[in-house]
């Protein structure tokens, strides 16, 4: 049966958690400190300039030098250069450890991260698919089930889907329901996979996803969910500094060595994508600035809820429009460097912020006292700029080195 779009793109569930603008939080705050300051700057650097001028009156001659002087030497360079080149630089520096930012200030938005709240499917678990249990399926429902969850980014369903497994049939009529399951027609035939919403029934560590055929239940598979490489090293380092919380669509008994990993009062299980975004609200309504890792469709709209949000990808989608970080699910455990060297960054801006400072300082105070004629301070102050520069570039590259990278 050939296949047919039967609904519009903007139409879609995907779509839809996309376009959540009234969750979307606004995170141009660098732009802004940035916009500022070089108004402040401006202003009192006309002021002093003018104030000098004034002072050298009848002295034209000098006070058109003063007042030039003051003009020229004065740089702006602790914002408006140091922070875009030292973020700029950590970004690139970042890319070649697979860690994308979208844009600059998250750099400055990472220093301020207070809490950080983690999905666990796919996020520090990677679903295992074990067995099936059940009736025996024959050749043709099997190739239903494997097209129908070929339909699915969720980690479950890449767990299930046979690798390299081509030529599936089309299924017509998919429907998703986040957090609960997935269900469409296949070769005539009415298939569904149900896992999240029965798990609850389940005392154990991993969950079962339940198989319709026809609206008859044939089996179930059992999927096993694996901690991720480094989680309970990262978390340990996470905790030392900053709040952490799991927020979960699976209503499943959490096993031990992912629960022990949180505070029982900061794990939210059953959570629907509405019930993540809620709960990321709930925690920046009490002043917290807020940090999500997810990286399945579910969490598009927390992603994009929270001050910060790094998406993961799991093969199945490079491409997060909500998320400000983007990074492969193997890196995960590169988390606590990420947000150790966004510090380092801030000290190396802070650092060009008082060179910048003791220059202006010194300049404009030669400047008005006439030590200094426009030609000279035409020459400090690109080299007062190239100096801001050098200590971005080398200081970012430092922080970078001094971390260790996997």
């Amino acid at each position: 049966m050939p296949c047919a779009v039967v609904k519009p793109a903007s139409s879609s569930y995907m779509a839809s958690l996309w376009s959540r603008a009234d969750v979307h939080t606004n995170r141009d705050e660098l732009a802004r400190q940035s916009d500022r300051f070089g108004l402040a700057f401006t202003i009192v650097t006309l002021a002093i300039a003018c104030i000098a001028a004034t002072f050298w009156l009848p002295n034209m001659s000098m006070a058109a030098n003063v007042f030039t002087s003051v003009l020229i030497i004065a740089c702006p360079c602790a914002l408006t250069l140091s922070a875009p080149i030292s973020y700029g630089s950590a970004m690139g520096l970042l890319s070649g450890v697979g860690i994308f930012l979208r844009n600059t200030s998250i750099v400055a938005q990472l220093q301020r991260v207070g809490h950080i709240v983690f999905d666990k499917t796919g996020t520090l678990t990677t679903p295992t698919c074990l067995a099936y249990f059940g009736s025996e399926l024959t050749p043709e429902q099997h190739t239903c089930v494997m097209a129908l969850a070929a339909q699915s980014s969720h980690p479950i369903c890449k767990a299930l889907v046979e690798s390299k497994q081509q030529g599936l049939p089309c299924v017509d009529d998919f429907e998703e329901e986040p957090g609960s399951g997935i269900c469409g027609t296949c070769l005539g035939h009415r298939i569904g996979l149900q896992g999240m919403q029965s798990a609850n029934q389940l005392d154990v560590a991993g969950s079962r996803t339940f198989i319709s055929f026809d609206d008859n239940l044939l089996g179930y598979y059992a999927v096993e969910h694996q901690l991720r490489p480094g989680m309970t090293d990262m978390m340990l380092s996470l905790r030392k500094q900053y709040e952490v919380s799991l927020v979960t669509g699976d209503p499943g008994t959490i096993s031990p060595e992912i629960s022990d990993l949180f505070d029982t009062t900061n794990i939210n299980q059953g959570a629907k994508p509405r019930d993540k975004v809620s709960y990321v609200q709930s925690l920046q309504r009490s002043n917290q600035n807020v940090m999500m890792v997810g990286d399945g469709v579910n969490d598009l709209a927390a992603l994009s809820t929270a001050n910060v949000s790094l998406a993961l990808s799991n093969g199945s989608a490079r491409i997060v429009p909500s998320c400000d970080i983007a990074m492969d699910a193997q890196c995960v455990a590169q988390l606590p460097n990420l947000l150790n060297f966004a510090r380092m960054a801030r000290r190396v801006v802070n650092a060009a912020f008082w060179f910048t400072m003791a220059y202006n300082v010194l300049g404009m105070t030669l400047s008005v006292q006439g030590y200094l004629s426009p030609v000279v301070t035409a020459v400090m102050m690109p080299t007062s700029s190239l100096i801001v520069i050098a200590i971005s570039v080398i200081g970012t590259r430092y922080c970078f080195r001094s971390l260790q990278w996997v």
